[in-house]
Order: structure tokens, then sequence, then C-alpha cells
């Protein structure tokens, strides 16, 4: 009998504290681990995060977390800069995001502990979690030493996301996230095995003794700006990023009454089911009130298929030093520029280690219809006012220029295509081409590895192009 309760003494010792918050948005999915747990007589606790109020017993001792935004980078729409999608297009809108976190916090109703996920953690996000009293924050744990650290009071809890139990087992980590917001069933399996064990000690993320014990100071002066993972699920909600990003900005400017602020929330709320609901007409005519209310002309951008259509434009192109440079105003986005050197004319291509395949369609002349106006076989048309004397497509490694013949074209040579580290580039002699290349337009059409396209143009439903002026 003695043995009996050494080992249950040095169970209760030597257990390893472990906190694991639950992203669900399935009340029952809660409510089967709930009976789980009382079927099986066990101890553990848990902490739930989620966009809405689960409505499950309050008996169940689970420490319940807020969320801002709908599992989107809501928080991202006012520091886009921190961000890292756009450039200076935009600018961050702090005094915006403090005004509709404040209406926003009225439907928390845990107002203990929040996360701003997936999304990054800025110095205005820390002073409003403070603010509002909340005990701890979460975040994603990327490259951070420690799990826990203090920012005057409030708790930053870095989580780790757990893929599998081997992710418990395997780390040095106390603090887990599993996510189910889009509900699947291997990960009810996966927690119902990991609180079978009784070798490691689930409490509340509050109570977790790496949680208590940590005096690890995060000042203002360092405090954390990245993201967890994230990727649009469609361009219509990339689209939509970036016009809440320009509303931002504008809005940042004026002052907005609380009825309106509200209003502007339901904008916030599209962007979750933007992909599902094409709904245009609703955002640009609720958009179009809070401009019309707040007493300040309407941006033109308003109008256009800003959900279909990058409203930035998506590049900017200039003229510098013997060369023509088309920059893109996305952190990440492909570049491309043509520029004079002692060898030739390089042709450029920046940010390209996914491209696969590209085409360059080249107007020298300027005129309606005057050139080829048919692609090399992609499934896409010219505007009427472009029209093609040269074109180059680049494919296993090789470029092929082709030039205009009365009505066609034909392929008259090839090129060898170089790559350096994320550049591919190639060069053309003045001969093949003529010189006059800074006065020309182009279009500049990419397929990359995972059968996404992209490139340099403006598109019109995707199927007719024009080049960037």
């Amino acid at each position: 009998m003695i043995f009996f309760f050494l080992y249950l003494f040095s169970i209760s010792v030597f257990s390893r504290d472990v906190s694991i918050v639950w992203f669900v948005k399935n009340k029952d999915l809660v409510n089967e681990i709930l009976n789980f747990k009382k079927e099986n007589n066990l101890k553990f606790d848990m902490s739930i995060a989620s966009t809405f109020d689960l409505n499950v017993s309050t008996e169940s001792s689970f420490e319940f977390c807020d969320v801002f935004g709908d599992y989107s980078p809501l928080t991202s729409v006012f520091f886009p800069l921190d961000f890292k999608i756009l450039k200076s297009k935009v600018s961050d809108s702090p005094q915006l995001f403090h005004l509709v976190f404040d209406k926003y916090y009225e439907r928390f109703i845990s107002k203990k502990c929040i996360f701003f996920y997936p999304d990054f953690i800025n110095k205005d996000v820390l002073e409003i979690s403070k603010k509002n009293n909340y005990i701890w924050i979460g975040g994603i744990k990327i490259d951070e030493e420690q799990n826990v650290y203090d920012y005057n009071g409030t708790k930053i809890v870095f989580f780790e996301k757990m893929i599998s139990t081997d992710t418990i087992y395997k780390s040095s980590s106390s603090f887990f996230i599993v996510d189910d917001m889009d509900t699947s069933t291997h990960t009810l399996v996966m927690l119902k095995s990991l609180f079978l064990d009784t070798s490691l000690n689930f409490v509340r993320v509050s109570e977790n003794s790496d949680f208590k014990n940590s005096t690890l100071s995060l000042s203002t002066a360092t405090f954390i700006t990245h993201l967890s993972t994230f990727s649009f699920r469609c361009d219509l909600q990339k689209n939509y990023f970036y016009y809440l990003s320009a509303l931002n900005s504008e809005l940042s400017k004026i002052s907005l009454r609380d009825d309106i602020i509200l209003d502007y929330i339901i904008l916030l709320d599209y962007f979750e089911d933007v992909c599902e609901r094409e709904n245009i007409d609703e955002i640009r005519d609720l958009t179009s009130y809070i401009y019309q209310v707040s007493g300040i002309e309407v941006p033109s951008y308003i109008y256009d298929d800003f959900l279909r259509r990058n409203i930035f434009g998506g590049y900017t192109k200039f003229i510098k030093d013997k060369g023509v440079y088309f920059v893109s105003d996305t952190e990440n986005g492909i570049e491309f520029s043509v520029k004079e050197s002692t060898e030739g004319i390089v042709f450029t291509i920046a940010n390209s280690t996914q491209v696969k395949e590209f085409y360059i369609y080249i107007d020298i002349n300027k005129l309606n219809r005057v050139g080829i106006e048919k692609t090399l076989g992609e499934n896409f048309s010219f505007y009427p006012d472009f029209a093609w004397e040269y074109a180059f497509r680049f494919l296993d490694g090789k470029v092929s220029l082709y030039k205009i013949v009365g009505r066609d074209y034909k392929k008259v040579k090839d090129f060898q295509a170089l790559r350096k580290e994320n550049l591919i580039y190639f060069i053309v002699s003045k001969s093949d081409i003529g010189e006059n290349f800074l006065n020309w337009d182009y279009i500049l059409s990419c397929y990359f590895q995972d059968g996404t396209k992209g490139g340099v143009y403006i598109s019109s439903d995707g199927k007719f192009l024009k080049p960037v002026k």
C-alpha cells in the first residue's frame, strides 16, 4: 500500500503542467469533451477560444477566452505596414483600431484572456489589452526563447501549434494550441487520447506553473510584431483586405460617431465569408453611407470592382538610370525590370523562386490594333489598345523570342535564362529588338509551381489584360 501512495505522490509532484487552448466553433464538440471527462472520471482542465458564445455550462470549469476577429487577421487591417503585405500605399491606423476595439469589446464574454489569432501582437495590441484588464494575451510561438512574458502586469503567452499527440511529448513547451475552427473529427480523437494520460497535468493557462512563475519582462521598446501563418482563402479576400486597409487610412482622418463605428464593424465582419458571398453591393452601400453621414467625399475606389481587382493597381512603373522598373505594391510580389547593360538589354524577374513559366509581351508602337492581338496560347485576351510586336516565353530554363511576321508571329531565337538567388534574368542584344525599350509597354504573365497565375498587368475579370502605365 505504501508504494501505491508513493506512486501517487510522485505523480502529483513530478507530473508536467500542460495547458491546451482549443479553437473551436462547434458547441457539440465541447459538450462531447465534457461528457468524456465525466464518463471517465478525469480531472483535466483546458482553455476554450471561440469567436462567439458557445453557451456551455459554467460548471465545466474550463477557461473561456475571447478572439478578436472571426479567425481572420483583422488587426493587420489596421496595421498593414506591420503585416508586411503592403508597402507604402496605406498607413497604419492605431487610433481607429482603439475606437473599433472598444466597441468590439462589448461582444466578448470572457474579458480575462484574449487571442489575436491568426495575427500579430504589437504595442497597440498590448496597450488595449492592458487597458481592458486582460490577465493574459495569447500568441503563436515562432522564435521566442520563452513561453511567458510580462508586459506591465499583463502576461503574454506564446503557444505551440499541436499537429499530433507527438507535439506535446517531443516539445519542452507547456502551452499548446489545437486549431479546430474548421471542425475535424481527428482533433477530438487526439484530445481524448491526450486527456487519458495521467502522467500529464492538464491545467488552465492561468494555473500553469510556468505562467505563475514567469517574471520575464517584455519592454515597450521591444514589443513583438510577427504574424502566425495565414493565407487568404481567395483573391476576393485579399482584395478586400486592400480595400479595408485603404478605407482605414481614409477614416482615420475624421471623427467617427459611435453608431458609425458599429456600422463600420459590419464591414469587418464581411471579411471571413467574402469568398462565399460576393456581397459587393452591400459593402459599397454601407461604405458610402458611412462617408456621406461623416460629411466627406466618397473615394473613387468604392465604385470600382474592388473585390475582383487590387484597387492599388498592383504595380508602380518608373524609369531610372536607363531602365524601366515595375515595383510591386505588396511585400513579396514578383517585380520586373528591363535595363541596359554593357552586354545588352537585361530582362529580370525578382522574387521568382516559384515561377515555373512566364511570358513577356511588348508593344513598341502603342498603336491600337497595330501588332499581334493574340497570346502565345494563354487563356486571356488583351485590351484593344494593346497589340504586341515582340514576345518572350520562358519554359524549362530556356527563353524563346517571338516576332511579328505580317499578321502572325514566329519564333526567331532562343536565349539561356539564368537564375541567381530569387532572380531569373536573360540578356538580349539591341540588334534583336531595337534600342527604344524605355518607351515601350510591357505585360508579364507568370505561372507558379502551385498552379496559380500572376504578373505585371491590369486585369478585368481575369480575362482582359492591359499594361501598367
